[in-house]
This record gives C-alpha cells, sequence and structure tokens, in this order.
C-alpha cells in the first residue's frame, strides 16, 4: 500500500510531539565503545555474562587509554546514584576480580561486550540526527524504534532467546489498564530457541507505568509437520494448513486491498485516508471461496495496533488533569463497575461481522495488541446455515486504530496436538531478586515492576521434543498495569462526559487527526 507524503510528514509531526511531551519516556540506550560516554560522576553496574544481575559496581570513575578505573565493589554496595547516573557494562567472558573487595581495579575496554547509557537526550539526539541526514521519507523506518524507547504506554515486553541474543517479540495484556480489566493473554514465541536446557525469556518495563503480572508459564505445543497453531483470545489452540487469501478485500472507501492483504510484507491497509469528519470507523470487507458443505473455518489475520492509538489514549488521559490518580484509584477498587463493552462501543477492539442472509452479524472481537509488534490472530467461523460456495466477511475499527498486514481463511480440519504446560522454574529481577513464587499461578500476588528499567530473567524447562512434530511455544500470562500521567490542571468534566456515549472515543480521534491533517497538509 502506498503512503503519501502528508501521512509520513504527519507521522514524524506525531513522534516528535511525543517526544517533546510531558510524557516523555526515558530508558536504557546502547552506545558505541569507540565512542564511549563521559564517566565522571557515574558508576558502572557490571554484568557478567550468562547472569541477569549485576554482580559488582565499579564507582569513583577515571578514564584513560581505554581502561576505566575505580572503586570496585559488590553490587549491594552501589552507591545511590540516580539512574542517568548509572551505566550498564556488559562483560566478555574470562575476566577475573580481586578476591578481597573493595579495592581499586581497572577494566580494559576491550574486555566490555556493550555499554548501556540511561539518557532520554541520547534519544533525542539520534531522532534529530537520523532526520536532518536521511531526510523526512526515512522516518517511517525508525518510529517503531523511537516510540519503543520514548513514547510507549502500555504492558511489559517480551524478549525471546534466539540462539544467540534476546530478541524482542511482543507486548502481553495490553489495554489491561485497570485492575478490573486484567486478562490473560496468549503470545506466540517463533524465535525461541533452547539455552542450556532451558528456555528463557526477559520480561521488561520500558514505558512509564506501574505493571502487574499476575501468571506467567508457557505453553509448548507439538503438531504435525505441515501446520502452524495459533491460540485465540481464550487460548484455544487451531492447527492451520494452507490458508487461502480472499477473492476480494475492500475498504470501505472502496479502495482494492487485496495487493496489501495476500502476503505477510511490509505493506499494511492503515485505514481510509478521509477528510470526512463522520468517518470515526474503518471496515475492510473481505470475500472468501468456501465449500458448500463447510459449517466450519478460522479467519486469520496478521496485525497490530497504531501509534496514534497510543497517542489518542494519552490525550484522552490527560483530559483528568490533576485528578487522575484520584480517578484512577476510584475506577480500581474491586466494587467498581467498569463497562466491559466500553472499549468495544468505541472501536478499540477489531470487530468481526459475517454476512448471513444478507445481514451483518457479530462474530466476535479480536482484543488489542499493541503497537510495537506483529501478531498472528485466529478467529473461529461458525457457517452454518450460509448458503452458496462464497461467504463475506466485515472489520470494522476505530479510524486509524488497526494496522492490517494480511488476511486469510483457513478450511482445513482440525488435527491432534499435544500440548504441554511449563511453570515457571526460575524469574529473578536485575536486582537478583526472586520473583519466581509470584508468576507460577494466577493468585492475585503480582510481580510488580513499578519503573523504567525494570526486568526479570524468566526460566523454563524444556521438554523432550516429539518426533515427527513441530514445536510452537507461547506465553500464556495474565495481568493489568497503569499508565502515568504528568498532566496538570483541572479535569476537563463536560468533554469526560461525553465519552460515555457509543462512539465519543473514536470521534475524539478522528477529530484530532483532521486537526493535524489541516495543519501539515500544506506543500502534499
Amino acid at each position: 500500500m502506498r503512503i503519501s507524503k502528508f501521512l509520513l510528514r504527519l507521522i514524524s509531526v506525531l513522534v516528535i510531539l511525543c517526544l517533546l511531551n510531558s510524557c516523555a519516556r526515558y530508558s536504557y540506550f546502547e552506545t558505541p565503545k569507540d565512542a564511549p560516554p563521559d564517566f565522571s560522576g557515574r558508576s558502572l553496574r557490571l554484568y557478567l555474562p550468562d547472569r541477569s544481575d549485576a554482580a559488582y559496581c565499579l564507582s569513583n570513575l577515571s578514564f584513560k587509554d581505554n581502561q576505566i578505573s575505580g572503586l570496585l565493589s559488590k553490587n549491594t554496595y552501589l552507591p545511590n546514584y540516580k539512574s542517568s547516573q548509572l551505566i550498564n557494562v556488559h562483560l566478555n567472558a574470562g575476566l577475573s576480580f580481586p578476591d578481597s573487595l573493595p579495592a581499586e581495579f581497572s577494566l580494559p575496554l576491550d574486555q566490555v561486550n556493550k555499554l548501556e547509557v540511561y539518557d532520554l537526550d541520547l534519544g533525542k539526539t539520534i531522532i534529530t540526527s537520523f532526520l536532518a541526514i536521511v531526510g523526512i521519507s526515512a522516518a517511517l523506518y525508525i518510529i517503531a524504534a523511537i516510540i519503543i524507547i520514548l513514547t510507549k504506554e502500555s504492558c511489559p515486553f517480551i524478549y525471546a532467546y534466539n540462539g544467540t541474543d534476546f530478541e524482542f517479540t511482543g507486548e502481553i495484556y495490553s489495554g489491561a489498564i485497570f485492575p478490573n480489566l486484567e486478562r490473560d493473554d496468549y503470545l506466540l514465541l517463533p524465535v525461541l530457541q533452547p539455552k542450556d536446557g532451558e528456555y528463557q525469556l526477559k520480561m521488561t518495563n520500558q514505558a512509564e507505568e506501574i505493571q502487574f503480572t499476575n501468571l506467567a508459564e508457557l505453553q509448548v505445543v507439538d503438531h504435525p509437520q505441515g501446520t502452524t497453531v495459533i491460540p485465540d483470545r481464550q487460548g484455544k489452540l487451531w492447527t492451520l494448513r494452507d490458508p487461502e487469501i480472499p477473492l476480494k478485500a475492500v475498504s470501505g472507501a472502496g479502495e482494492d486491498l487485496l495487493p496489501v492483504l495476500k502476503s505477510k510484507d511490509d505493506l499494511k491497509f492503515i485505514g481510509d485516508d478521509t477528510g470526512d469528519p463522520d468517518c470515526i470507523m474503518d471496515a475492510l470487507e473481505l470475500k472468501f471461496a468456501v465449500p458448500k458443505a463447510k459449517t466450519n473455518a478460522r479467519l486469520v489475520l496478521k496485525a497490530r495496533n497504531s501509534i496514534w492509538l497510543d497517542y489518542t489514549l494519552g490525550q484522552f488521559l490527560d483530559m483528568f488533569g490533576s485528578r487522575y490518580d484520584h480517578w484512577y484509584a476510584r475506577q480500581s477498587k474491586p466494587d467498581k463497575s467498569i463497562d466491559p463493552q466500553w472499549a468495544e462501543k468505541q472501536g478499540i477492539p477489531l470487530a468481526v461481522y459475517l454476512k448471513r442472509n444478507g445481514v451483518w452479524q457479530l462474530v466476535d472481537h479480536f482484543p488489542v495488541v499493541g503497537p510495537m509488534a506483529d501478531r498472528d490472530l485466529v478467529m473461529p467461523l461458525n457457517l452454518t446455515g450460509i448458503s452458496g460456495e462464497t461467504i463475506e466477511l466485515r472489520l470494522e475499527g476505530g479510524a486509524r486504530f488497526w494496522e492490517i498486514d494480511y488476511a486469510a481463511l483457513d478450511l482445513s480440519d482440525q488435527e491432534q496436538v499435544f500440548c504441554r504446560k511449563l511453570p515457571l522454574k526460575k524469574a529473578i529481577t536485575t536486582e537478583g531478586k526472586d520473583v519466581t513464587r509470584l508468576l507460577t499461578q494466577s493468585d492475585r500476588k503480582y510481580f510488580i515492576q513499578p519503573k523504567v528499567g525494570d526486568s526479570a530473567l524468566l526460566q523454563y524447562p524444556v521438554p523432550p521434543t516429539r518426533e515427527a512434530y513441530q514445536r510452537t511455544v507461547l506465553l500464556h500470562s495474565r495481568g493489568h498495569y497503569k499508565v502515568i500521567r504528568r498532566a496538570k490542571g483541572e479535569p476537563d468534566i463536560a468533554r469526560l462526559e461525553q465519552f460515555r456515549q457509543p462512539g465519543a472515543f473514536a470521534a475524539f480521534s478522528r477529530e484530532n487527526y483532521l486537526k493535524l491533517r489541516a495543519k501539515y497538509a500544506a506543500g502534499d
């Protein structure tokens, strides 16, 4: 799908707005060793290979002749520095330390594998330099990385060990912004590889929020060769074999989207670019060939939420002003009833309709999955009573809330799978705290990650493989999170009352989008 110059410019402006507003996020940035940071006034946290916690610290630093010198001590003696004064140093194997500590020590730079500096300004510099050098058209390709570092507003990030390193895989329980909205999530881990007889994940907080994770168990699924396994929103596993692309795919504005949706690639349907203020919902209509006798099928998507949805949520929460924390606490009480259909009425989940006898009937919703990684999604369809050799589906969500990369229909018969649940073997935080017992059961005993940079290494046993079967591993998690806002002033009560109406959030999003569109469309 071609993207206009205006859209590129608008997305870039949105990134800059996110950077400059009061909710800019802080995190650790890797910095090159050949241009090391200023060590004065800072302290090093030293990480040994294959350990998630900082074993030693080096303070009172000086740097000369490619050596960092200072006072070496155990991590428990780390001075009370702010995060901005700490540098994470990941060491190569084979480095030896004095037996008696504390002691003076010199660390050769060639023994350092990676340096990480906690610095918002570094992120701004990266963005500014990149845009100045390569121009506005390249902005699209760095937006995801920028938002991860600086503007993300939802849920823990999961990194899976891929055989050589930990690779970002996705987000869990997106949209569960209140305790009463806590939910189960099922994240596929396609890159996960064993390491020393274990599966290893990292769960990190890289946003300004407080994360409450109740459960983190792995499910290992062995399934027949040539099949794919995807869990639905309830965690039920579905086998897929050779899904078929649509006969026809048309947007709500009539655009032919078959070239966009027929394969998994970089082309996405991101919504119709219309100036109509009343067009608050995006729609996608699909037609598939189906044999007459077929009564069951599975809709298959590859999709994610948009950065725009994250931005819009932030603008909405800022309307509560200085009363945000009070409002959040009130909504979080056990006896407080939150309308479970509010998000659906606002077009936030992706609704799926099936046409029966000329009438669109709701099948179900795909829940929010976050904007940082595509998800493979599946939804079972009951085709009983539908005549003819085709079916029609309609996907509907708030304008620019979803990005859809691929759509297909699977008509194969379900095949036998063997699923094993793997309880957590060990979970250790970067501070060395054992939080295993907090993640082994869904029992309201939470692993809490209250600040940016909080991380834990999760380890699971690897069961024997089943001969002649493929293996798929997924993370079953459960939890919720609180988004931190720093807005000031009195809440906009009159405007907030309007959000009780169906579609009000989508209309608010559309209004903001058109304002930006009008402001930055000049010269398109």
